[in-house]
């Protein structure tokens, strides 16, 4: 992302204010001139497309606020290919398997499984409405150390259009896929892929908050031992919000699928007359003692509106945060609900933003999280006001080793820290807030960081740990050149990404094996 600052001590992402051109989903980032799209609605016009262009980017539901998914600057006559036209859906099923058109969106795909008491075999994201496609291209992963983080790591199967000559092949070689499974538009075009499916279960989702000294001593057993685990950590008040799910017992499952037989909603504890050892009922005092985090989230929400020039009620910012609002009865307290996966996590707003997030190997989950605790103290100290420069709180998700070739720590489980700042609907934000991001960034870069590859990052900061993070780096780039020895498909950002994850002499590697 480039940046030049305003006469207003705001920032814009470089393509704000171009009217000439297809935009990322939120209008702010010009992925192609008009004149440079084109919309396949068959798969032998995309066929087609792909054979006879001299550079392509193809884009689905355009989710990404980098430019990752732009037409190559340097090439005149790049082409963005708008795959919303094609096919989408379930095309079939076996018992442990299910085939979508890969421009269905994740929300569409897990629907569709639903009458079959099926799920993907692995954690979804957060965000619905993006595609398949688009989730394998940038490494969409959910949060969980027990199973099948990433969505990619689902995929068993694909149907993808080669660079190199047009041709749909289908693909079944293992590192193949791998190369797949988080593939940053690099390989191929993803036509069909299938996935590795379970069975639908019912979850019990706890949340409670906790003081930083518990979480940073309970977290990562919680990961280990829970099905899912997800926190929220809100540095100027010392407490962590925590939402963790396992399987229903069997008797909570049955009292939930009476409830609703569809098995669509989410549905407390309260409502379906269960109590828990581990879901007290709290009674509070007072308001602040009823929900501990009442005033900071009031306190975030007017930062929320400085940041975005009063328009975060209008961008739905406002709505990523009072989810929190209530949702425990005190630290000692736990509220419990059920559902599926799909309806307990997967509650994503997209809100146009600067987002990050940094995997860092757990064994250095609470050293990094001690230095970000002295980092933020060092910027409140400094503050005129003193007030926290944070907007939203930071966001962890851990995650088991993934087979994707550029998947991060692929041997070990790693822990993503996530942080994030609103832009404006100009696709402004506060330049103290970009400098922010950036310092963050350079603190976990200490502890071995590296950054979500779909999502903004300073891969400058990084350099000295990309060879330890990505070791397979050099196999994917093999792959991806034998697949488009003419690198059709990249762009100057993922030109960028290979360099870093690639030294000099092993880009020099020959296309074949």
């Amino acid at each position: 992302m480039s940046a030049a600052s305003t006469t207003t001590s705001r920032i814009a992402l470089s393509s704000a204010g171009a009217t000439d051109g297809v935009t990322n989903w939120s209008g702010i980032q010009v992925l192609a001139p008009a004149s440079g799209v084109r919309s396949p609605a068959t798969i032998e016009e995309l066929q087609t497309l792909v054979r006879t262009a001299s550079a392509i980017r193809p884009v689905g539901s355009r989710l990404t606020y980098e430019p990752v998914a732009a037409v190559s600057a340097s090439s005149t006559t790049a082409l963005l290919l708008d795959l919303s036209s094609l096919p989408s859906g379930l095309i079939s099923t076996t018992e442990s398997t299910a085939t979508f058109w890969a421009n269905t969106s994740l929300d569409d795909a897990l629907t569709a499984l639903h009458p079959y008491d099926r799920f993907f075999d692995c954690t979804p994201g957060v965000i619905g409405v993006q595609t398949l496609a688009g989730a394998m291209g940038t490494g969409t992963h959910g949060q969980c150390m027990k199973q099948h983080a990433y969505v990619g790591d689902a995929l068993v199967g694909a149907l993808v259009v080669r660079p190199r000559d047009g041709a749909l092949v289908n693909v079944t070689d293992r590192h193949e896929l791998d190369a797949l499974r988080l593939h940053l538009g690099l390989v191929g075009v993803l036509v069909s892929v299938t996935v590795a499916t379970r069975a639908l279960d019912v979850h019990a989702l706890d949340k409670w908050t906790v003081p930083l000294p518990e979480f940073l001593d309970t977290y990562l057993d919680m990961n280990a031992d829970a099905d899912q685990a997800k926190a929220w950590w809100f540095p100027e008040t010392g407490l962590c919000h925590l939402w963790v799910s396992s399987t229903a017992t069997a008797a909570e499952a049955a009292a939930y699928t009476a409830r609703d037989p569809a098995r669509t909603s989410t549905i407390s504890a309260a409502n379906l007359g269960l109590v828990s050892a581990e879901a007290p009922a709290v009674s509070a005092a007072s308001p602040a003692a009823a929900d501990p985090l009442a005033d900071t989230i009031a306190r975030l929400a007017e930062s929320m509106e400085r940041e975005s020039m009063g328009t975060a009620k209008a961008t739905r910012a406002l709505d990523t945060i009072s989810r929190f609002r209530g949702a425990t009865a005190g630290t000692t307290g736990t509220t419990r609900v059920y559902g599926t996966i799909k309806s307990l996590w997967m509650k994503g707003i997209p809100v146009p933003q600067i987002n990050c997030e940094i995997a860092i190997p757990v064994s250095q989950f609470q050293a990094a999280v001690r230095a970000l605790d002295s980092w933020h103290a060092s910027r409140v100290a400094a503050s005129p006001t003193g007030a926290s420069p944070l907007s939203y709180p930071f966001i962890f998700r851990c995650t088991a080793p993934s087979t994707a070739l550029l998947s991060a720590y692929p041997t070990e489980n790693a822990c993503w820290i996530g942080f994030l700042v609103y832009l404006a609907q100009d696709g402004t934000c506060p330049a103290a807030s970009f400098d922010m991001m950036h310092e963050i960034q350079a603190v976990l870069a200490e502890f071995g960081g590296v950054p979500h590859l779909g999502k903004h990052m300073a891969l400058e900061l990084f350099r000295g740990n990309f060879a330890t993070a990505y070791p397979h780096a050099p196999e994917f780039l093999r792959i991806a050149r034998r697949w488009d020895p003419r690198s059709k498909l990249g762009n100057e950002l993922t030109d960028r990404v290979m360099e870093y994850l690639v030294p000099s002499a092993s880009r020099q590697l020959p296309a074949q094996l």
